[in-house]
């Protein structure tokens, strides 16, 4: 874990320095300077990361050495369900560049895509990517590639939508779909948006938050059915493999979002309502994974609204004192967060390099 903490010192350090500057230009300037070099730092420990870090990567690794003896057609064929992720392996293979490179570029497409949105919807980009770090964003893509990219077009096709770029969103969402089928779940997030100038907006989330956790069993047997495929069937099979752990720390997460987001609703309405709403999806539909626990990544596709929630409505709470015990609380909950889910090791723990591992 150690090297994880030292990249969370980083970002602290950073936040440190930029916090006795004025605010202007020249601040502003310097926070994404610093933002860019974490970004760069995340990118550069997954591409050289060991076949032990990250779920996955054992199955992807060996994987992408065997897919110089495929053809593209032979590709497609075989990984009918996901092209985008394979082609890009096969693309990569047929260059002759060595696995660390697919993983770099990967991850480089995912946290370019989190660079541009907390670029633009953040007004604290370092807690952004703090966030990023320690709620799980960031060692989720370490090991599941396919929803990793799926994820990145995302965020890059609701970024069109919000420019008003429908064309351009349209074909970004539809690239998505074909990296990772379950990215059809983020149309809930199309419709909050939608949704967002309603008059009877909240209430309409309350409605669906009850719906999915009242329904989940049957909702989760008609996304299934939606998806009508046999890998679904075999990857979301009921199960009782989950804790209730990323349920209740979203809960709680929420919980103290909206507490202090009063300000942030008023002097932000259309904003917050996207942001909040985003965020109440990402804790409702852990709901789901109570019915079998690979379901626990459906909530990724919002978190990301989460990380840029929580700044921006700190930063409307207009008494300064509160402002930053609230923001260096919930900081400081936040790593605590990341330390106890890996303590005994998790998805991203222990770190090592892939030289460290003998491997090629």
């Amino acid at each position: 874990m150690l090297i994880y903490i030292l990249v969370i010192l980083l970002i602290l350090l950073m936040q440190s320095s930029l916090s006795g500057m004025e605010a202007g230009p020249n601040r502003d300037k310097t926070e994404i300077r610093y933002l860019k070099i974490v970004c760069w730092v995340l990118v550069i420990l997954a591409a050289l990361r060991g076949i032990t870090v990250g779920t996955d990567t054992h199955g992807y690794w060996p994987d992408y050495l065997s897919m110089s003896n495929r053809s593209f057609l032979e590709v497609l064929s075989q990984y009918a369900d996901y092209p985008g992720y394979h082609l890009l392996a096969k693309t990569c293979s047929l260059l002759h560049l060595p696995v660390q490179i697919l993983f770099g570029i990967v991850e480089g497409v995912y946290v370019y895509a989190f660079y541009l949105f907390i670029k633009r919807y953040s007004s604290n980009k370092l807690y952004s990517i703090l966030g990023f770090m320690t709620i799980g964003l960031y060692a989720f893509s370490l090991a599941g590639l396919k929803q990793v990219l799926s994820m990145a077009f995302i965020l890059l096709g609701y970024m069109a939508l919000d420019a008003k770029k429908y064309w351009q969103s349209v074909l970004l969402l539809v690239v998505a779909y074909f990296c990772h089928h379950v990215s059809l779940i983020f149309l809930a997030g199309v419709a909050i948006y939608f949704m967002r100038n309603t008059k009877y907006y909240y209430l309409y989330l309350v409605i669906t938050v009850a719906v999915v956790l009242l329904g989940s069993q049957f909702l989760w047997g008609e996304m299934l059915s939606l998806l009508d495929n046999d890998h679904y069937s075999e990857l979301y099979t009921s199960d009782e493999g989950y804790s209730s752990t990323s349920m209740i720390i979203y809960g709680v997460l929420l919980g103290i979002l909206f507490i202090f987001s009063g300000r942030y609703r008023r002097l932000m309405p259309v904003e917050s309502k996207i942001m909040l709403g985003m965020s109440t999806l990402a804790f409702a539909l852990q709901e789901f994974s109570f019915i079998s626990s690979a379901a626990f990544r459906l909530s990724f596709f919002f978190l990301p609204f989460m990380i840029v929630a929580f700044p921006n409505a700190f930063n409307c709470i207009s008494n300064r004192e509160i402002r930053w015990w609230v923001r260096i609380g919930v900081e400081v909950i936040l790593i605590f967060i990341f330390v106890y889910t890996n303590r005994n090791g998790g998805s991203i723990v222990p770190y090592k390099f892939f030289w460290q591992q003998g491997l090629q």
